[in-house]
């Protein structure tokens, strides 16, 4: 039986499609004019939607389809009629702080702790108080409203209301901590997002449309029309427009994904180092090595392994000097300096089990166990977990596999995820922000796109 209703399907603005010859069910966005699935998995052959009498004999529905159509059937839901925050009285903070790392609670949902004078309000799984007394809960440094840039204001509005109903003690007037905390409204920052889709104009003509608005202002600032061209590079065309790309908001493939952008400025020219360690001179602390190998040319390894390759392509060059590959990074990378280019190969390096079973601490066998579940249920929807034909502790996976598992296993999932594909529950992450930033930069995006799981607590 399927997992996804007709409701949720209308909902979340999906059909189910089939991808080339495959047997799995995938669901796609309906309205555009190529169809595009939301796990972002790509087929030869194309994709097209199915008719009714043909989702009886498909196979399973893919899970990460599943996960993104039920995710944002609730966003739609949730917009259409967002719920107040739900109050929920405890007697002690222990008590309050394990429950909201439980399922019954939801995100932004009111606890009340009359016993300690202390009322609060969940963040993600962090329960934080907004009154002067804290206990158990993490006490917030900043404005009840000002968290994650006041997606929490209802839920600080209703806590501070029950805060003064029960006569508990608040840090200060709320009100004039805003005040005090609010920049000027004239130097406050406004963002940009940019649509870029794949569409059909009136006369049947397939055109890529760029559209360029403002947060809080659903009114278009612009809206560019572009013929079609498979090879056409979305990030050259929005600099074009004078928008250079920030960070991913959602992504369902190259031709379809809405961006953070900003106004795009040439950046001015760099000054040319006089004089540069060579990347064989490097002194690193790990068993990563750099030999030479010809003139310009150095490969960095790691034991017998073969990470990438580096060349000089000279200070001339205004895109940096250092150019690397890796088979495992999806872009070329251009460094000025030795160090950046070496770090970019090996954070692109695909962890092993036996990297993952040294960084949670859970056995092996109940690592390679999950792993191989995920591989035959992905090898059905044509993905895969494993990046080499080895198995055992040696495996080498990729950064979704990885976070899958994780998820799976229950083992920590690290602070930092890189917001890269539309499906945030596959985001690589890492307990190292360095090596976020370092994943994110090697698929062209910013820090921007490093996204900090943790709230801002004492």
């Amino acid at each position: 039986m399927s997992q996804i209703t007709a409701e949720m399907q209308a909902a979340a603005g999906v059909a189910p499609a089939r991808l080339g010859n495959g047997k799995g069910v995938h669901y796609a966005t309906t309205g555009l004019a190529t169809v595009g699935n939301v796990c972002g998995y790509r087929a030869i052959g194309g994709a097209r939607f199915l008719a009714a009498g043909e989702l009886a004999k498909m196979g399973k529905e893919c899970t990460r389809c599943v996960a993104s159509v039920k995710r944002m059937a609730a966003d739609a839901d949730e917009a259409a009629c967002p719920a107040a925050p739900a109050v929920h009285h405890f007697e002690g903070t222990r008590q309050a702080y394990d429950a909201a790392q439980g399922d019954g609670l939801r995100d932004g949902d009111v606890l009340v702790i009359e016993p300690e004078g202390v009322v609060g309000f969940i963040t993600g799984a962090w329960p934080v108080a907004i009154t002067a007394e804290h206990g158990e809960l993490h006490a917030l440094t900043v404005s009840p409203r000002g968290v994650e840039g006041g997606r929490y204001t209802a839920s600080a509005d209703m806590a501070e209301r029950i805060a003064r109903e029960i006569g508990a003690a608040l840090p200060a007037p709320l009100a004039l901590l805003d005040e005090a905390l609010a920049p000027p409204a004239e130097t406050r920052s406004v963002r940009h997002l940019a649509d870029y889709d794949l569409i059909r104009t009136a006369e049947g003509t397939a055109v890529h449309r760029v559209t360029i608005t403002r947060t809080g202002d659903p009114k278009p600032l612009c809206t560019t029309d572009f013929p079609y061209d498979g090879t056409r590079n979305a990030a050259r065309t929005l600099e074009a427009l004078g928008w250079t790309i920030t960070g991913m908001e959602t992504y369902g493939g190259p031709a379809v994904f809405r961006a953070w952008v900003e106004p795009f400025r040439a950046a001015p020219p760099a000054e040319v180092p006089t004089r540069s360690v060579a990347p064989a001179d490097l002194v690193r602390h790990d068993d990563v090595q750099v030999h030479p190998d010809g003139c310009g040319k150095w490969t960095v390894e790691r034991g017998t392994d073969l990470l990438g390759v580096i060349w000089d392509e000279g200070v001339e060059m205004s895109r940096g000097r250092y150019a690397t590959w890796s088979a495992w990074a999806p872009i070329a990378g251009f460094f000025w300096d030795a160090g950046p280019a070496v770090d970019c190969i090996v954070d692109a390096w695909p962890p092993s089990l036996a990297d993952l079973a040294e960084e949670t601490g859970m056995p092996l066998e109940v690592l390679a166990a999950a792993a191989d579940m995920f591989h035959a249920e992905w090898r059905e929807a044509g993905e895969r977990i494993y990046r080499t034909a080895v198995r055992g502790a040696l495996a080498r996976l990729t950064f979704e596999g990885v976070a899958m598992i994780r998820q799976f296993t229950g083992a920590p999932a690290g602070r930092y995820a890189v917001a890269i594909g539309r499906d945030e529950g596959v985001w690589p992450r890492f307990h190292n922000r360095h090596r976020a930033v370092s994943l994110a930069r090697s698929y062209g995006l910013t820090a921007d796109a490093v996204c900090d799981s943790a709230p801002v607590t004492s």
